[in-house]
């Protein structure tokens, strides 16, 4: 059926959580669970999800390791995952300024100054892993810290049992947002066909957001749409899924953000993005993405339905992009040449000659 993608229910995107987490589940008592995911700090009476006893049936241990939105003890990661310039950043400001939420990213952070000039926007202590952990060891302490930790990532989901938020954009607005950021922020930018196909060193727009959205574990799924239209709505879903009590309001308007980073902070409005994609492959955009597009709700009169004129049409733009790709690399000047490195001639004065050196291990080797 057109619009479906294995192994995901178009459905889902109507409700707070994916299957075993939704509202409608039953839930137990603290003081009533048995299964090895208690943890010692839970208090008696508190209310937690039922991890789906069917699967700890036999006393076998529950799918989820730890507590999951448990009030008194949520010891774990929660992933904040997404396709790039999809609204992960301002989820994590929000995240912050609501919930006081620490908001790391598993990616190096200070290698551009300018593309991570927040201001008060994410302090460094809440943003920053810290500076002396490898990616690997920063997750590993994460999970074994008593707060949680909402981990920015554009990467596939890991093997594991982890909740996840996942953030989705219109593909189109989220496509020509990253070939904007890649020209303010690359050496060497991809072109908008390159980035709408995924080619290499890029992401795909669709099956980042497949791959999350299969997963069995605990996933909210928000809309960067509502994420702007109703900061207030967002901020209580946030609130239900994590189990975290709101500290505040989220007061940040768009134009505060793009005042202390405009480069960042381009235009917030889908409306440019999708007229941008439209005019250069839209064609190509639709034949490859259009199917997770109607998954996640992003219905319009732009839609195109699937035909054999619509692929013909696709093939049209993905030649023209890889011909002026090439007429690009033709045209473009030779990189400058890095100098060879030489290195100094040993001083004779200050080192032995290499025969005075092969005398002496060969008598201490019992040569000779």
């Amino acid at each position: 059926m057109e619009g479906q993608i294995d192994g995901i229910d178009p459905s889902a995107r109507q409700h707070a959580y994916l299957p075993d987490m939704r509202p409608s589940r039953a839930r137990r008592t603290a003081a009533e669970w048995t299964g090895p995911s208690r943890s010692a700090e839970c208090a008696p009476g508190r209310v937690w999800p039922d991890l789906s006893m069917r699967r700890n049936s036999g006393g076998a241990p529950p799918k989820f390791k730890k507590c999951f939105v448990c009030r008194v003890c949520p010891k774990m990661i929660i992933w904040l995952a997404s396709y790039p310039r999809s609204g992960n950043t301002l989820t994590r400001i929000m995240l912050n300024d609501v919930f006081g939420a620490a908001v790391p990213s598993i990616y190096e952070e200070d290698r551009t100054q300018q593309e991570y000039n927040w201001g008060d926007l994410l302090p460094p202590t809440a943003s920053h892993r810290p500076a002396d952990l490898t990616r690997e060891q920063f997750l590993e302490y994460a999970r074994s810290s008593p707060d949680v930790f909402f981990v920015k990532t554009h990467a596939p989901p890991p093997e594991s049992d982890e909740a996840a938020i996942l953030i989705v954009r219109d593909g189109r607005a989220a496509i020509s947002s990253f070939e904007a950021y890649q020209k303010s922020f690359w050496r060497h930018p991809r072109s908008l066909a390159h980035i709408v196909i995924g080619g290499e060193g890029m992401l795909n727009w669709s099956r980042t957001n497949a791959a999350w959205l299969r997963r069995s574990a605990p996933t909210l799924l928000l809309h960067y749409e509502s994420i702007t239209a109703d900061p207030a709505g967002t901020i209580a879903r946030l609130a239900e899924f994590t189990g975290q009590a709101p500290r505040g309001e989220f007061t940040r308007s768009f134009a505060d953000m793009r005042a202390i980073n405009p480069d960042f902070f381009r235009q917030g409005s889908n409306a440019p993005g999708i007229a941008h994609v439209e005019t250069e492959c839209g064609a190509l955009f639709w034949a490859l993405h259009g199917d997770m597009m109607r998954a996640l709700g992003y219905l319009d009169d732009s839609c195109r339905p699937k035909s054999n004129a619509l692929f013909e049409q696709a093939l049209a733009e993905a030649g023209a992009a890889l011909e002026s790709y090439a007429a690009r690399i033709d045209n473009a000047p030779p990189e400058p040449a890095i100098p060879p490195v030489s290195s100094p001639a040993p001083d004779p004065a200050s080192e032995p000659a290499a025969s005075a050196v092969a005398g002496e291990l060969s008598l201490r080797a019992g040569g000779g």
